[in-house]
């Protein structure tokens, strides 16, 4: 019964991030964005900082992504990149502490179920599978995708938390980077 429970309760976990994606892409066919990229113009170099909290929320990523890519047009992409991932880092910190155990701890559990218990052993084996996580965790915390899963992925590595806050700036920076730079080459 134990495990049904903890597949209740991951399905539950999945199903409120693909809501989160659909009110994101409602977000995107509304004028919300709009509003958004408006507000952020008249407030300087706090919108940089601003969007990067929001780049973080899987509700917030895709509003964010347009409002980041407009910010480095007009001020710049290095400052834009370094403000945005600061801010990421604020969102990423919170999503962090809420979501490093609670989740990861879950597909942990879900994963040893679904293997034979000899693959389970070198599947979760820490020094087998933390660099990899962790490389994985960099990438989705770069890409436009919402912070929530690479958050999740850290924390089936067991980062550190100290640990967390430079990775989370560093690939965040990087994302944030690139967004700048498609955005210029676009226009």
């Amino acid at each position: 019964m134990a495990g049904s429970k903890t597949d209740y309760r991951l399905l539950i976990d999945l199903g409120i991030i693909a809501a989160g994606v659909a009110l994101a892409a409602l977000f995107i066919n509304t004028d919300i964005v709009e509003t958004l990229l408006h507000t952020t113009r008249s407030v300087g170099l706090i919108s940089s900082f601003v969007a990067g909290i929001f780049f973080t929320s899987v509700l917030t990523t895709a509003p964010a992504v347009a409002a980041l890519a407009e910010i480095a047009e007009a001020q710049g992409m290095i400052i834009t990149a370094v403000l945005g991932a600061a801010g990421s880092v604020v969102g990423d910190s919170i999503l962090f502490y809420i979501m490093r155990d609670r989740i990861s701890d879950r597909l942990i559990r879900f994963a040893a179920r679904l293997l034979p218990k000899r693959r389970r052993v070198s599947l979760l084996d820490p020094t087998v599978t933390r660099w990899l996580l962790f490389a994985l965790a960099g990438v989705v915390i770069a890409s436009p995708l919402p912070d929530e899963i690479g958050i999740s992925i850290l924390g089936l590595s067991k980062v550190n938390p100290t640990l967390f806050i430079p990775v989370s700036f560093f690939f965040n920076f990087v994302g944030i980077l690139v967004i700048g730079l498609i955005a210029g080459a676009a226009l």
